[in-house]
């Protein structure tokens, strides 16, 4: 375990001082403390900027913590979303995905605390809860959408012109990044963790997420950090790999997609 955590603290400790810290849209909004258009509004939108960038970055490496060993932690660090989570950390999708890993986690041990975690994730972000579920593959997680903000009324859309209309409006509005086919989009933002699950062998449930991360992006532009969700669940069902694949994954880095 140690050795996973250095090795999380070491990447993001990389993407930090190579590429240093960004401000995005999506982050501004998570910590304007006013109400915000569709489908922010379900969210916690009142963070303190310090308090959540620092979530963000200790959330990331902590989720290569719990991989178990440095090889894992790698394959999971070095991907592309995990770099867009360091590098925007004022998005709030690296909290969830920690608390939803961590429900899962928990769930045979103490089902209540899993679903109490679960919930939390959701408050941060509703995909969270249904990526709780799909880690633990149980159906039960998905109390946790309790926590979703759905009783609270959106704010009037703004000059974004992709948030703020409702969900038809927004797979319309961003069918312009979608280009299913392009090998970019498609092999780039997991890069070769697809061909070594297809090689190894991972679960149909690790399987599920990963599809279901991938068409998720349907409804924004961030592919990178939308098929992110799926990673823990992809690397945890690996084996032991041999350290020349883990490396050849690492040295290979790309940036989001």
């Amino acid at each position: 375990m140690i050795w996973a955590v250095l090795a999380s603290m070491a990447v993001v400790a990389t993407f930090l001082w190579q590429d240093t810290i960004f401000d995005c849209n999506d982050g501004r909004r998570y910590t304007s403390k006013r109400r915000q258009p569709y489908p922010f509004h379900r969210r916690f939108c009142a963070w303190p900027e310090t308090l959540l960038t620092i979530l963000s970055v200790v959330s990331v490496f902590t989720l290569g913590a719990l991989m178990g060993t440095w090889q894992k932690a790698l394959l999971l660090t070095t991907l592309p979303g995990a770099w867009f989570c360091v590098t925007r950390p004022t998005t709030v999708d690296a909290p969830s995905m920690l608390l939803a890993y961590c429900a899962s986690l928990a769930f045979p041990l103490n089902p209540y605390v899993a679903v109490i975690l679960a919930m939390c994730s959701g408050v941060i972000h509703e995909r969270g809860p249904v990526f709780a579920a799909l880690y633990a593959w149980h159906p039960l997680l998905l109390l946790g959408l309790v926590g979703v903000q759905w009783w609270k009324k959106a704010a009037p859309a703004d000059s974004d012109l992709r948030v703020g209309r409702g969900l038809w409006h927004s797979l319309i509005v961003h069918r312009q990044d979608h280009d299913w086919l392009s090998f970019k989009q498609s092999a780039v933002a997991l890069r070769g963790l697809p061909l070594i699950a297809v090689y190894y062998g991972i679960s149909t449930p690790a399987w599920i997420a990963m599809g279901l991360a991938w068409a998720s992006r349907i409804a924004g532009s961030d592919l990178g950090r939308f098929v992110f969700w799926a990673a823990p669940a992809v690397v945890r069902d690996l084996p032991e790999l041999p350290a020349w694949v883990v490396l050849l994954q690492a040295v290979t880095f790309r940036r989001a997609a």
